[in-house]
Parts: structure tokens; C-alpha cells; sequence
């Protein structure tokens, strides 16, 4: 099954390097160069242990910070460079210390304190938080809360850099879309719920996401096709077809921030 792929200008530079995220936290960093011969049948990029998978790929250049986020509403961020650089066949380390029950479920490359992380869980809750509020660790922690977890809006789903020059588009397990703006998603601080950003019945969950450049519909475009649905669809249909999406902020609370602990890390 394909997991992920990126794009490569230069196999040649050695300040490039393709970093591994596992969806047990596992993390390898290795120099572009070593994938620059590649035979028709592929070739090893990764050693898996037994039980992971492979959740991403990203180019990074030894200057990044990574961080990871898990089901469990955590997340860690540590530098690229605790990650050392290893060869093509490595198994990697860990980068964050998570339970069996556990995995992880979504990665931000970041370069500032400034840029914003999106959050979204399965029941249709998102939030944007500035990297800052992240405190920067060691890799292999059990990191920090991301979101507060509760059964309304339920365990998070993915985690994302976004910009206010995006579009965000949801989609649910049962094949229900939304689209909207990034900068109508609140922007709020690490430790709270979120507000609702897609409607979903009992037995729905978030299935993905993606970032699209940004599109200012017509208003009056818009109003017609809206119309339009009403007077051909039943309205079952119609909260099918459209999705229903309520920015409006539920009520946050903030909970104490969680100290940190280190497990013991995969022997390097």
C-alpha cells in the first residue's frame, strides 16, 4: 500500500535529508543521497518493527523542528538534529513514547515559533495554536496536551501546519464533505477542546483532511447554488451533500499543563 511520497529536486545536496515518522513513534533521518539509485522493484527505506507502519515522509534540511501528534491528544516537538542521521536500512528512534492503545496521527515541520498548528479530532472538532505554545523537548518524551480529549469531540484525528491563505476540506468515513476557510477556525490556546468544525452523526468520524489554496466563493454564485439544492433535495440529502458547519466556539476550558516524563529510548 502506498503510505506517502515527496518531492526531490536534488539527490545530490547533503543538507537534505528524507525524515521517517512511524505510526508508533519511531523516527529516521537519512541523507537524500541515499535514495538517489533506485531499481525498478524499489529498495529498502525504512526497516519497520513488527506491528508499525509507516504514517509519512517529509524533506527536511537539518534545521527543522518536528512535531508529532498522537491519538491520545498529545503532542511533542524537538529538533531535527536529536534525530542523528543514520543509513537507508536503519530502523530508527523513538520519538515519542506512546501506548499500545495509542499511535500516532499526524506531523508538523516547523521552522518558527509563529506558524500555526491545526488540530482536528474524529468527531469534527478543530483549533488553530501557534507553535510557541509548544515547548520545545527532547525527542522521546511523552509530550504535552494538543487538545483536551473528551467524549464530545473525541480522539484527535491529525495534526497540520496551515497559513490564512488556505482552504480546509473534511471529509468523514461516510463520505461527507465540507470545505472552509483556515482563518474562520478559531485560534485558541494547546490544552482545550476546540470548536465544532463539521456536524457528524453519532456513528461518523473524521476519515482525512486536506490544505488547498484559498477560493473566495461568489456571493451570489453561492446563494443560487445553495437555492438551488433546497428545492431539488430532501434535507436528509441536502446535510449529506453539504455538511453543516458551526464555527461558532463552544465552551474552552483550559486544563493544567502536564509534566513531562521520559521512557527509556530505542537503543541507537
Amino acid at each position: 500500500t502506498l503510505t506517502s511520497f515527496t518531492s526531490v529536486k536534488n539527490f545530490e545536496d547533503e543538507n537534505e535529508f528524507l525524515t521517517f515518522i512511524t505510526k508508533r513513534g519511531v523516527v529516521k533521518r537519512t541523507p537524500i543521497s541515499e535514495y538517489q539509485n533506485i531499481r525498478t522493484n524499489g529498495i529498502i527505506a525504512i526497516s519497520l518493527r513488527e506491528n508499525d507502519e509507516l504514517l509519512g515522509v517529509r524533506s527536511t534540511d537539518g534545521t527543522k523542528e518536528i512535531i508529532l501528534g498522537a491519538s491520545n491528544g498529545k503532542a511533542i516537538r524537538f529538533a531535527e538534529t536529536d534525530v542523528r542521521s543514520m543509513g537507508r536500512t536503519a530502523g530508527g528512534v523513538r520519538g515519542m513514547s506512546i501506548s499500545d492503545a495509542d499511535e500516532i496521527v499526524g506531523i508538523a515541520i516547523v521552522d518558527n515559533d509563529q506558524e500555526e498548528i491545526l488540530i482536528i479530532t474524529e468527531k469534527g472538532f478543530g483549533k488553530r495554536t501557534i507553535v510557541d505554545e509548544y515547548r520545545k523537548q527532547i525527542r522521546g518524551g511523552k509530550g504535552v496536551k494538543t487538545v483536551n480529549v473528551t467524549d464530545k469531540n473525541g480522539r484527535l484525528s491529525t495534526l497540520r501546519t496551515v497559513s490564512d491563505d488556505q482552504d480546509l476540506i473534511v471529509v468523514s468515513d461516510k463520505g461527507v464533505v465540507i470545505r472552509t476557510h483556515v482563518d474562520q477556525i478559531s485560534q485558541t490556546k494547546r490544552a482545550t477542546q476546540g470548536v465544532r468544525i463539521i456536524r457528524l452523526r453519532p456513528d461518523h468520524k473524521v476519515s482525512t483532511i486536506a490544505l488547498v489554496p484559498r477560493q473566495d466563493e461568489d456571493e451570489d454564485d453561492f446563494v443560487t447554488e445553495q437555492q438551488f439544492i433546497q428545492e431539488s433535495l430532501p434535507v436528509e440529502a441536502e446535510k449529506k451533500i453539504l455538511g453543516v458547519v458551526d464555527l461558532a466556539p463552544d465552551e474552552i476550558e483550559e486544563d493544567d499543563e502536564e509534566v513531562i516524563s521520559t521512557d527509556s529510548l530505542f537503543d541507537e
